[in-house]
């Protein structure tokens, strides 16, 4: 954080952007990461020869959705 505070000192506006940029990163990573793992419990749920439970497409776009957020987060941080 020192180096960035360094580097963007002249654009207060900047580091504040790319701050929230990362803040929204991790937000979503943690996101993602509970949504894998009802998508982890959803397959097991299925190998164990029960019905496939019907929120499983719900529960799989939405991990995508999050996933593809996280990648436009960090194109736009690597700008």
């Amino acid at each position: 954080m020192l180096v960035s505070a360094a580097l963007y000192a002249e654009n207060s506006e900047s580091l504040a952007e790319r701050r929230a940029l990362g803040i929204e990163l991790m937000q979503a990573r943690r996101l993602l990461a509970t949504i894998s793992n009802n998508v982890n419990q959803i397959a097991r749920h299925a190998n164990a020869g029960d019905e496939f439970p019907e929120d499983a497409a719900a529960a799989v776009a939405a991990a995508r959705r999050v996933a593809d957020r996280m990648y436009e987060l960090v194109e736009e941080l690597g700008r």
